[in-house]
């Protein structure tokens, strides 16, 4: 899929959402940043956009689908398309942080695209992988019961494709009640999984995506 269509994507998820609200003559206005600009000046979305992109990442089982960026090298885990947010989006919140600019008061989140790869259970608790394809980034979703410092809880880990001793970077799902989700990782040309633990042991793993 071409940046083109994605952004066209992303644009009619955030007018759907709320109305973008344009403000005129401030002299302010942040220019429209290029795919993949890291010093675009922070530009904040409307608030009804961003209270909608966190209730959809806060839904069980929103925007599942199949992907097909790790596919492209014929082998996953090494496939990486022109453009990825990279290190850039390591430890931000997939469903508001700007991957990307198209607009004063318009950008694109990795979470505009996420789609689940795979779900571990632990009784009634469980995880979600999520994975945005344009961002090429990875975090995971859930309802894990998270105690103690995170002694008990659940975490994600991207390492390289099929070397599991090697981590790259390591988020967990906050404690809380419900559903929550983590920080995104940078995933290009790497996998990610997450597990269910407690006391160090895992209950259950995701696969390596």
């Amino acid at each position: 899929m071409s940046f083109s269509i994605r952004r066209v994507a992303a644009l009619t998820v955030v007018a759907t959402l709320g109305t973008l609200f344009l403000t005129a003559g401030s002299g302010s206005a942040a220019p429209a940043a290029a795919v993949g600009d890291a010093t675009s000046a922070a530009v904040s979305a409307p608030a009804g956009a961003d209270a909608a992109r966190i209730l959809r990442e806060l839904t069980p089982g929103a925007a599942t689908a199949a992907v097909d960026r790790k596919a492209l090298s014929g082998q996953a885990g090494v496939g990486t398309l022109a453009w990825s947010c990279g290190s850039r989006c390591d430890y931000q919140d997939p469903a508001t942080f700007p991957a990307t600019y198209c607009g004063q008061y318009c950008y694109i989140a990795c979470g505009d695209d996420a789609v689940t790869i795979d779900t571990a259970w632990h009784g009634s608790d469980y995880i979600e992988l999520r994975y945005s394809n344009y961002c090429q980034t990875i975090w995971i979703r859930g309802n894990a019961y998270v105690c103690c410092n995170n002694v008990q809880g659940a975490a994600m880990s991207t390492h390289p494709y099929g070397n599991y001793g090697t981590i790259y970077g390591t988020v967990y799902l906050p404690a809380g009640n419900g559903v929550r989700y983590s920080k995104m990782l940078n995933d290009a040309g790497r996998c990610g999984r997450g597990q269910i633990y407690a006391a160090g042991s895992a209950f259950d793993w995701t696969t390596c995506y």
